[in-house]
C-alpha cells in the first residue's frame, strides 16, 4: 500500500521522534552526564545522575501539591555544602535554580534541584569560578564530576 507525502512525511517525523526519545534516555542513563558546563580554564564538569541516586528520594509531580524539599531547605543544603566544599571563600551568591525532572527509561519522574552559585571573597564575587550542584529531594547532594576527554 501506497502513502500519500503527507503520511510518509508524519511517519518519518514518528520514527525519528521514537528514536530521539530513546537515544536520549541512554545518553542519560548509561554514564552520560545530564547535564554539562565549561569553566573558564577550560575545564568540563557534569552532572552524573543514575537511578540509583533516586532510591530513597520521594516521589513527587508537579501539581500534587509542595516538593517534598522545599526550595528553601535546598538552598540551605547547598549553603551548608559550599561552607564545607569551598573553605576558602567566604560564601556563595546563588544565580540560578532550576526544578529539573530526571526519568530513566520506565521509572517514574524523579526531580532535583540544580543551584548554580559563584564564590564570593571579600564581599565579592569570583568570576570564572562559578559552579553548581544538584540537591535531590531526599537532600542529598550530587556535585559535578570532571569530564576527561
Amino acid at each position: 500500500m501506497r502513502l500519500s507525502c503527507y503520511k510518509q512525511g508524519m511517519q518519518r517525523t514518528f520514527c525519528f521522534l521514537a528514536l530521539w526519545a530513546t537515544t536520549s534516555c541512554a545518553l542519560a542513563c548509561d554514564g552520560k552526564a545530564t547535564y554539562t558546563s565549561t569553566n573558564s580554564a577550560g575545564v568540563k564538569t557534569g552532572l552524573f545522575l543514575s537511578e540509583d541516586h533516586f532510591l530513597g528520594a520521594p516521589i513527587w509531580n508537579p501539581g500534587s501539591g509542595e516538593p517534598p524539599l522545599t526550595v528553601g531547605r535546598a538552598v540551605n543544603i547547598a549553603l551548608d555544602w559550599a561552607k564545607r566544599t569551598l573553605p576558602k571563600y567566604d560564601g556563595v551568591k546563588f544565580s540560578d535554580l532550576q526544578l529539573i525532572s530526571y526519568q530513566c527509561r520506565r521509572s517514574e519522574p524523579r526531580w532535583y534541584y540544580r543551584i548554580d552559585y559563584l564564590p564570593m571573597f571579600d564581599g565579592n564575587e569570583v568570576y570564572g569560578a562559578r559552579g553548581w550542584l544538584a540537591v535531590l529531594m531526599d537532600g542529598s547532594v550530587i556535585e559535578p564530576r570532571v569530564i576527561e576527554e
